[in-house]
């Protein structure tokens, strides 16, 4: 996967910004940032989302070195350019937090006899802006997904196939 990056640019002579994100939800991070986190009109703050490699929903969140380097930017009327670590993208992504997950029954043949999850999900510090959907209402229309994996003696998953 590729890692997040951002790019913040002031426009000195008309006031305006431009963050260059890897965000998949380029009109939310808009009015978030505008509205609610560096206090500008929308129509001073435009954000460019090109084309932004794999994420699997990491890339929705409107994280804060997104807000930071468009402020940098216009108080160092300068771009100010931000890249994430790849290591630090496994521990500081919104989807990479941990979660423990227990209670799916299946049938020597990988088929599910009944589905009752217990999930225990950290939130983190900082609450982001989807970060409760994940573990909660999308991860509850994930759950019922037809999945049928092979097994290993001692019951180590192999690889899952969509049920025919």
């Amino acid at each position: 996967m590729e890692p997040r990056a951002a790019i913040g640019d002031f426009d000195a002579s008309t006031g305006d910004y431009t963050l260059y994100t890897t965000s998949q939800n380029p009109h939310v991070i808009r009015l978030l940032m505008g509205a609610f986190v560096l206090g500008l009109p929308e129509h001073k703050l435009r954000v460019v989302a090109p084309d932004v490699g794999g994420g699997f929903g990491s890339k929705i969140y409107h994280y804060a070195e997104e807000a930071i380097v468009t402020w940098a930017a216009g108080k160092l009327k300068r771009p100010v350019k931000w890249t994430a670590a790849a290591l630090r993208v496994l521990s500081a992504t919104r989807t990479a937090g941990p979660c423990q997950h227990r209670g799916t029954a299946l049938d020597a043949h990988g088929k599910f006899l009944g589905l009752k999850v217990h999930t225990l999900a950290n939130m983190g510090g900082y609450l982001s802006t989807f970060a409760t959907a994940i573990p909660t209402y999308l991860y509850a229309t994930l759950l019922a997904a037809c999945i049928r994996r092979r097994w290993l003696r001692g019951g180590e998953a192999l690889s899952p196939t969509p049920c025919p």
